[in-house]
């Protein structure tokens, strides 16, 4: 299939816009077909909905309705990189992969940084659509002239992410790739993309690389070109770009970032006794929780620092085992909680060994660690035994786990069903698995004393998550001054205390919305929370950089409201799916059981869940309401719900 398809730069991928320099152009690609072609973004959608992951939803909205099952050949994976991405910006490297989620059946989205979509700019397009299903594997190539061709891929199979990359970028000198690795050609559900080469990132989570997969689609190649991705005011710009620099550098916060990685999320919940191990069914004593810190990784693993497009911080942690010669360009928190401490492993050298093996085979670390933990505990329950596994499954040793994620991977032995997530998993073996199967929405992920974040993983529109709503002013116990500045002054002081129910949907409505600016944008919220929480970036500076990119004039409250339209997308794709208030909820143990106290938390205190409803505009159904909607000038979503009984008065 070398060289078929159309050459989309032919469709006219270039001069998209009349009312400024940036150019934001959709390129849609058939596999099925070979078929490709390109139309403009127009200026009224770039006002509405920002691009990247804000268009992204809109359009995967436009394009599927319920009976569009996430591995149909018709579903569509959507990329988008918003208008900072690829400028002169610092940190505007973020970019959103966008579709049904295969894990959770509800709306799914996955953004990573690198330089992916930066390059991806810099060849003409903010937005691509790839749909259909080729009938055999293949890599799509965009060339350096925004040519799109589809290649064979044969070759390529079995190859882990970065033997991949490697290969791919022989035939490609020059080019930047974005691949799945055995897990995504084998259908594990929660298999992830890896994109970019020095410093690759990952858009893991929802289970992009097993769409990938069902598309027989093993890699995105793009051509690099020294084209600019040219803006509205480049003299702005620049002048702009040069303050923001100066304040990243100059920013405490983010510069502890540039130096510990996301490592001293560890450190941070260790010193509040909210870490969890073992499946979550005991703490973990303080002195333990420190061989995961960050100075323990420092001192004996880091061999230096990685990072994305135009990022002063370079918080990509490399690392190397002296003692095993392993090495490694990329360990987060969400390797050492779910593949160490959830798993009863506190030793720094085999959590490595662990996330290279997630990375490599392109697994979602968080969903591979909660698997994992939770196979563990139905082996000490005698739910499974080492008979039906082949091999004992025991926490704290690490050989257990390594032969594990292998079978998972290639969907072996009871890989076959631990692919399916913890979910899908426990459906298959049965109701008593049920009880210590910790997803929300079918998507694992853990709860934390501070309800804010725990609320904010409870409602996320894409399953248990922390990054769709971020609630980052309240991390820990929080900065009064941030959380007045960001979402208004309490009047009642509880609101400031973690453990409080009090006040909590309120900072979670308002944290969703300005961290889906930032991901429409394209900018990364680490630098820009911290220049947030110093007041020197908020909205109205956002705002700015909004016009001076695209042209098109906003205020800071204008840019809020496009975050809260988007999210109403979000939920509303949902809700068309039959999801209600019933899936705002989490897996709790039965009261009594050791362990976290899940069943104390109240998700249905009036500073929960009710006060969130009333903030973004729902019913106690959890449905978005007619008049929340025509507020936000999305009438065509009010009648579209009306269609499905999915929407309130």
């Amino acid at each position: 299939m070398s060289g078929s398809g159309a050459r989309a730069s032919e469709a006219g991928a270039s001069g998209a816009r009349s009312s400024g320099g940036l150019e934001c152009v959709i390129l849609e690609v058939d596999l099925g077909s070979g078929q490709a072609f390109t139309y403009p973004v127009p200026d009224d959608q770039l006002r509405l909905f920002l691009g990247g992951s804000g268009l992204n939803a809109v359009l995967l909205y436009q394009l599927t309705d319920p009976g569009t099952a996430s591995e149909a050949d018709d579903s569509p994976i959507i990329f988008g990189a918003g208008p900072c991405v690829g400028t002169m910006l610092p940190a505007c490297s973020r970019t959103t992969l966008t579709f049904r989620s295969p894990l959770t059946g509800c709306y799914g989205d996955t953004n990573a940084g690198g330089d992916f979509g930066a390059r991806f700019r810099r060849l003409g397009y903010s937005h691509l659509i790839i749909r259909g299903k080729s009938a055999r594997w293949v890599y799509l190539f965009i060339g350096p002239d925004g040519q799109c061709e589809i290649h064979d891929a044969e070759r390529f199979l079995g190859m882990d992410i970065s033997l991949a990359d490697a290969e791919i970028r022989k035939h490609h000198p020059g080019s930047t790739v974005a691949r799945i690795g055995p897990a995504g050609e084998h259908d594990v559900k929660f298999a992830c993309v890896a994109c970019s080469s020095k410093r690759p990132g990952f858009f893991g989570r929802t289970g992009a690389g097993a769409l990938f997969g069902s598309k027989k689609l093993k890699a995105i190649v793009l051509q690099d070109t020294q084209k600019r991705v040219s803006v509205a005011d480049e003299r702005h710009l620049a002048s702009l770009s040069s303050a923001l620099l100066e304040m990243i550098k100059s920013n405490q916060g983010a510069q502890d970032r540039a130096k510990n990685g996301t490592h001293n999320l560890m450190t941070a919940y260790n010193s509040i006794g909210d870490l969890w191990q073992q499946n979550y069914s005991r703490p973990v004593p303080q002195e333990l929780g420190q061989g995961l810190e960050p100075e323990a990784f420092l001192s004996r693993y880091y061999s230096g620092r990685g990072g994305c497009w135009r990022c002063p911080l370079a918080c990509s942690l490399k690392w190397e085992n002296k003692e095993t010669g392993e090495s490694g360009t990329k360990v987060e928190f969400g390797h050492t909680f779910p593949l160490g401490v959830n798993l009863g492993i506190f030793d720094f050298g085999a959590v490595l060994r662990l996330s290279n093996m997630a990375n490599e085979l392109g697994m979602d670390s968080m969903e591979l660690g909660y698997v994992m933990g939770f196979t563990a505990e139905a082996c000490q329950r005698g739910i499974l035994t080492e008979g039906d596994i082949g091999h004992p499954v025991r926490f704290g040793v690490v050989e257990d786990f390594v032969q594990l994620a292998g079978e998972i991977a290639y969907r072996k032995g009871i890989g076959q069903i631990l692919a399916e997530g913890v979910k899908g998993a426990s459906k298959n073996l049965g109701p008593a698995a049920a009880e210590f199967a910790f997803h929300m929405k079918g998507q694992a992920y853990r709860v934390e004393r501070n309800l804010s974040w725990t609320l904010g993983f409870v409602v996320s529109p894409r399953g248990g998550d922390h990054l769709k709503s971020f609630p980052f002013t309240t991390f820990i116990y929080g900065t009064p001054f941030a959380m007045d500045a960001c979402w208004g002054k309490s009047p009642q002081a509880e609101a400031y205390e973690m453990e409080s129910p009090v006040g909590k949907g309120r900072s979670v409505w308002w944290h969703e919305n300005f961290k889906t600016v930032i991901d429409s944008l394209g900018l990364c919220i680490f630098p820009y929370i911290n220049l947030k929480l110093s007041g020197q970036v908020g909205l109205d500076e956002l705002a700015d950089i909004f016009r001076i990119t695209t042209g098109l004039s906003m205020s800071g409250s204008s840019l809020f409201q496009a975050g809260e339209r988007i999210f109403q997308i979000f939920r509303a794709f949902n809700a068309r799916l039959g999801i209600r208030a019933k899936d705002d909820d989490l897996v709790r143990r039965p009261k009594g059981s050791p362990g976290f106290p899940y069943s104390v938390i109240d998700l249905k205190h009036p500073g929960m869940l009710p006060e969130y409803y009333h903030y973004r505009g729902c019913s106690e159904e959890g449905l978005p309401k007619i008049s929340r909607l025509r507020e936000l000038g999305l009438d065509w979503v009010a009648s579209d719900l009306e269609r499905y009984g999915a929407v309130a008065p």
